[in-house]
């Protein structure tokens, strides 16, 4: 399952003040999808036994309209038939790496596993920076491909995340390719911007040199989830949840030799160390600076800002996945969001499971995880809620967001897809 018949599809690269004109063309056929009629309890939902091969489009990422043609997850587009997409980029939209993928729900697992992603580049102010624009630019999509896709979806109630992270054989991808080499000069500093389009598998993110040792401070992260980073953050490792987005500044060490970016296993997922992208650095030295300072469009939300607070559930009843304690076959269940007001909502998880807690349209800054205060608080739009240690433990990130410009219906829920097609979802009005 492919867009234009590449893994991935197409990037799409685009600037603030654009419209987006693309059609989807759905040749799916229309026995394709779980189809597998086992009832919500069992991790089934309704739409999974009757849309077999529809599909849709969201624009993970971008902060557009959800209605009419835009972003809008609520479309089908039924086997043989096409959807023309309208996509208006705001002319102050930020800069950054964001990506596209089905969001039909019950069907979202078994497309984005058989490959169904590509990036979108939103060009901004990180791109002018002199040290970056000077650095070759690499969009690395990372993708698990994998045969009997649609059992997963059956699975996700009834077993954990590791169960699933390591059912049916699966090989992780970059670019189509498993394990691909690429060549850096000793001292040259490259452009990396990684999607984590796989469905269910957290990565942590690491250099490592020829022995396998971990190069410190090898991540010189620019950018999270599309949106620039107060400064560069020089970090041993950076971990990735199904949906994250970084982007990086990677420089060869000084004299020839490999290196390997190394997705490393996770507790909770089945996968061991995933050797990413094979680095052989050979040639001519060519030492590059690295910038010391960032663009930055996007201001921290203070404290004293907010004006409503919420909490929010993610969890499991009866065996069927649900959020705020309803499953999205049997509601689903909604809440406000008000546009043009500052709200800060505990995001609790009251599985034994991580899930990794998205929303649409409006990113959010994480403030606390588990009720400790983030040392550097930033916006994310997707972003890992640790598992509850008891039954009056759960574990929980503490948000802050400040919706704008937009009103309409969008969705929260795991992008864990597995979950989210069990019915982890549920719906945010924008008012």
């Amino acid at each position: 399952m492919t867009y234009e018949q590449a893994l991935p599809g197409p990037t799409l690269k685009l600037s603030p003040g654009d419209t987006l004109k693309l059609k989807l063309a759905n040749s799916l056929p229309a026995t394709s999808g779980q189809g597998m009629g086992m009832g919500n309890g069992m991790g089934q939902m309704n739409g999974m036994a009757d849309a077999p091969g529809h599909t849709n489009l969201h624009f993970h990422g971008l902060h557009v309209s959800p209605d009419g043609n835009s972003d809008n997850v609520f479309i089908d587009v039924a086997p043989e038939s096409s959807q023309d997409y309208e996509v208006h980029i705001p002319a102050d939209h930020w800069g950054g790496l964001n990506w596209y993928h089905p969001h039909r729900h019950g069907t979202v697992t078994d497309q984005v596993l058989g490959g169904m992603a590509g990036a979108i580049i939103i060009t901004g102010a990180l791109d002018s920076v002199p040290q970056i624009a000077a650095a070759a630019d690499q969009v690395l999509v990372l993708q698990r491909v994998q045969e009997q896709r649609s059992q997963l979806v059956m699975a996700s109630s009834m077993h954990g995340n590791e169960f699933m992270s390591g059912m049916g054989n699966p090989s992780f991808t970059v670019n189509g390719m498993v394990s691909p080499t690429t060549t850096m000069r000793p001292g040259e500093v490259q452009r990396w911007r990684l999607v984590n389009a796989d469905a269910i598998d957290y990565f942590d993110l690491a250099l490592v040199d020829a022995a396998g040792t971990v190069i410190p401070g090898g991540l010189h992260l620019l950018a999270r989830d599309g949106m620039a980073l107060p400064a560069v953050r020089s970090v041993d490792s950076q971990l990735v949840v199904p949906g994250n987005r970084v982007e990086m500044l990677i420089q060869a060490p000084a004299t020839a030799g490999s290196f390997t970016l190394m997705g490393r296993a996770v507790q909770g997922f089945a996968h061991g160390d995933v050797p990413l992208v094979q680095v052989s650095v050979t040639g001519e030295p060519n030492p590059m600076p690295l910038p010391t300072t960032l663009p930055t469009p996007l201001q921290a939300i203070p404290a004293s800002a907010v004006a409503h607070r919420r909490t929010v559930t993610f969890g499991t009843w009866g065996g069927a996945m649900v959020v705020n304690g309803v499953n999205f076959a049997d509601g689903p269940d909604q809440v406000d969001l008000d546009v043009g007001s500052v709200t800060e909502w505990e995001v609790q998880n009251l599985s034994q499971d991580k899930h990794a807690f998205h929303f649409h349209t409006n990113p959010f800054m994480v403030v606390a995880v588990n009720g400790v205060p983030e040392p550097d608080p930033w916006f994310w739009d997707t972003y890992p809620i640790p598992p509850a240690t008891a039954a009056d433990a759960p574990g929980s990130i503490t948000i802050r967001t400040a919706p704008k410009d937009f009103r309409g219906k969008i969705v929260q829920h795991c992008h864990i897809l597995p979950h989210e097609d069990a019915g982890m979802m549920g719906v945010i009005n924008l008012v």
